[in-house]
This record gives structure tokens, C-alpha cells and sequence, in this order.
């Protein structure tokens, strides 16, 4: 079972690792949202490059 479980915790970390990262992006989304300082141009282009799809 040691490969098997060095695989397990190799992916747990990265589900660890996929979670804070969401986590930051809902963080950043609501803040671009509440914050009405922020121009509107700004905040389409940060959420451009937040949702961009790797080509």
C-alpha cells in the first residue's frame, strides 16, 4: 500500500491546494463586486483574466 497511499496524499494536497486557491477567487470576486471605487473597465479586466481558458 505505499505507493497507493503516497498517491492519496499527493492528492489530497492538491485538493487542499485547489480549495485555498477557490477559496481566493470567491475572496477577489466579492471584493470586486462590493468595492464601488473600482472602475467598472478594471474590474471586467481583472475578471478576464481570472476566468481566461488556457489555450
Amino acid at each position: 500500500m505505499g505507493e497507493l497511499g503516497s498517491v492519496k496524499e499527493i492528492l489530497k494536497a492538491m485538493e487542499a491546494n485547489r480549495d485555498f486557491y477557490f477559496k481566493k477567487l470567491v475572496e477577489i470576486e466579492k471584493y470586486l463586486e462590493m468595492n464601488k471605487e473600482i472602475c467598472e473597465d478594471a474590474k471586467t479586466e481583472i475578471f478576464e483574466i481570472l476566468y481566461k481558458k488556457n489555450e
